[in-house]
């Protein structure tokens, strides 16, 4: 089931979600048609043995902005307009902004301890937002979600 839309009006306009969905639009149009993607990948990817060697910790941030092709964004940055608005809205602005980077943070460190051999670089914003669809599955667990 893909989902379409939500029938759970808000009342707020979400500001932080829609700025999100910007901000990694354009990380991924650089990467793509301007910038050299293999380049700003292998930069800005976290990669797990280098986090158990406490070394690019930056990654576990900078990675949740990279995709690695124009299905990965869109499914991601489409969840997060379905489900981002209604947690904004629950939360508020600085709580939605602590799931969204508390979860994406969350999901690097527990694919890191499972794989902390791995050389594999680890890009996307899918833990990020799958910790806004659980929060929604969580508090609008009644809500009505339109599927494909």
């Amino acid at each position: 089931m893909f989902p379409l839309k939500d029938e759970n009006p808000t009342e707020k306009h979400p500001i932080i979600t829609i700025s999100l969905i910007i901000i990694n639009v354009a990380v991924f149009i650089y990467t793509f048609v301007y910038g050299n993607a293999e380049q700003i990948i292998n930069q800005y990817a976290m990669v797990p043995k280098q986090i158990v060697a406490m070394e690019e910790l930056y990654t576990i941030l900078t990675s949740m902005f990279l995709h690695g092709n124009i299905i990965h964004i869109v499914s991601n940055m489409w969840f997060l307009w379905i489900f981002g608005d209604n947690i904004e809205d629950l939360y508020g602005k600085s709580q939605f902004l602590l799931i969204y980077f508390g979860s994406g943070v969350l999901a690097s460190i527990a694919h890191t301890l499972f794989n902390p051999t791995s050389l594999m670089p680890t890009i996307g914003a899918s833990g990020a937002v799958a910790g806004i669809l659980g929060a929604y599955i969580v508090k609008s667990p009644r809500a009505n979600v339109i599927t494909l």
